[in-house]
């Protein structure tokens, strides 16, 4: 009985302890973005469609490609057309930001070609 007691009592303190008035936590999900496709290739001039998703926010996205013109442009829309000559290093980085918060981003690698690569056989 003593035992039965002691479970009680403990019951009830640990409930007093859980429901001492404050609220369950919040959770703010932080805004994010992704862009594809994630990697590519293309030959020099080529263009190349890119999508941008954001996540839990409602912000326009803004494209841009690291280096400049140099390295190929990219519109409003997200078409990326590569530059008339291979770069330095023969890559471009083409990213896409939240407008409203712009340290959100994410980011392609475009390996930049003279030629399109031989066929596999």
């Amino acid at each position: 009985m003593r035992r039965i007691s002691l479970y009680a009592f403990a019951l009830w303190m640990l409930s007093g302890v859980l429901s001492c008035g404050s609220s369950p936590p919040s959770f703010h999900a932080s805004p994010g973005i992704s862009l594809l496709p994630s990697a590519l290739s293309l030959v020099v001039n080529e263009t190349q469609a890119f999508e941008a998703t954001v996540f839990n926010t409602n912000s326009p996205v803004v494209f841009s490609v690291d280096g400049g013109d140099a390295f190929g442009t990219i519109d409003a829309a997200g078409l990326y057309t590569a530059p008339a000559a291979v770069p330095p290093e023969g890559r471009a980085t083409v990213r896409a930001k939240l407008a409203n918060n712009l340290s959100v981003q994410a980011t392609t690698e475009v390996e930049i070609l003279d030629a399109p690569p031989p066929p596999t056989p």
